[in-house]
């Protein structure tokens, strides 16, 4: 669907042909330049300081790092933000796959994503701090002037 703002990066393959691939890749780019975890050490050839590439592959495959991902035509905030929502849902969001997003699009704008709530929480502080203080401030003057009694003191700064 040329609509569709989602893509899954998923391909629905047995551990068995996942493993034949990545052992192609990995005898092809030159151990894929260390990218693999490997259970045993290569063979010695005859010529020192050369192995073959017959180490086992360790399957599960630990960690790993993905491609890069591009993006095209966000033009707003709430499209970037809903990008990142959708792709976290892949990877982050996966209790299975053990994986994290990252990267400056996830670095950078993740602070937009709660933005409101954390302007709430600091508000709602910031109030609470300046009735405190003005209580203090108010409570000590009344308190430093000596002409009533403190609890009329009291009353006086709650009232």
């Amino acid at each position: 669907d040329s609509n569709s703002t989602s893509y899954c990066p998923f391909v629905e393959w047995s551990d068995e042909k996942f493993q034949w691939c990545i052992v192609q890749f990995r005898n092809l780019t030159n151990n894929g330049n260390g990218r693999f975890i490997l259970d045993s050490e290569a063979t010695e050839t005859e010529c020192s300081g050369e192995f073959y590439k017959d180490e086992k592959l360790k399957w599960p495959i630990p960690f790993s790092a993905g491609p890069t991902m591009f993006s095209y035509d966000l033009f707003s905030h709430e499209e970037t933000l809903d990008l990142l929502e959708q792709t976290r849902d892949f990877c982050d969001n996966n209790e299975e796959l053990h994986c994290w997003m990252e990267g400056i699009p996830y670095d950078y704008w993740t602070q937009y994503e709660n933005v409101f709530d954390v302007l709430i929480e600091l508000s709602i502080i910031s109030v609470a701090v300046g009735f405190g203080v003005a209580f203090l401030f108010l409570l000590g003057k009344i308190a430093s002037e000596k002409r009533h009694s403190f609890k009329k003191v009291l009353c006086g700064t709650f009232g």
